[in-house]
């Protein structure tokens, strides 16, 4: 049984925060990093580009959903979400530029976006990931679980939660029944 499904959405919600706020940032650092040689079809627009942009992550994030607040993500999985995520965001993106016209002169500006963006995401993903394990860790943003049952599977889930270094042993009841022993165990997700 779950209680609380609400940390996972606000979790969600801060990552996809962070997630606009790298995009942007790497946007404007190629932006200006390139030059205006490569960035002059996109001068006049660029507060429709920077929406435009903003969009089209929401539209990749629809088709390549994150994963990063769930209790088991190897760091492999997320660099390929994330080179997925940028893959299709940036082929929305061109698609979107070359609707407005100014995508043919963009190719150059486009891919070295694309490169920059598919390494410090996935490096972003990771750093997030590293630090919600840690944050767990330490107790906070926890998920709570009860084991209800001296039977067979009670006890096998028990023993098996115990060796697991991603739950500890918060409480654990005893209650007698009769001649069986019925236990109540809660363990915290770290």
């Amino acid at each position: 049984m779950e209680f609380d499904k609400k940390h996972g959405y606000l979790i969600q919600w801060l990552i996809g925060m962070g997630d606009l706020v790298v995009l942007n940032l790497l946007f404007f650092a190629v932006y200006y990093g390139l030059g205006e040689f490569y960035t002059k079809a996109i001068s006049y627009s660029l507060r429709e580009v920077v929406l435009l942009l903003n969009f089209c992550y929401f539209f990749a994030l629809y088709f390549v959903p994150m994963q990063l607040h769930v209790a088991v993500v190897f760091i492999d999985k997320i660099v390929q979400r994330a080179f997925a995520l940028v893959s299709i965001f940036v082929f929305l993106f061109a698609t979107c530029l070359i609707f407005l016209n100014i995508g043919d002169a963009l190719a150059t500006f486009l891919l070295v976006y694309f490169a920059v963006t598919v390494i410090i995401f996935a490096l972003w993903r990771v750093f997030v990931r590293v630090t919600l394990k840690m944050y767990r860790r330490k107790g906070h943003n926890f998920k709570r679980i009860i084991i209800v049952g001296a039977g067979k599977n009670g006890i096998c889930l028990y023993y098996n939660r115990i060796g697991s270094r991603s739950f500890f042993l918060l409480r654990l009841f005893l209650f007698f029944l009769g001649r069986n022993v019925v236990k109540v165990v809660i363990y915290t997700l770290s």
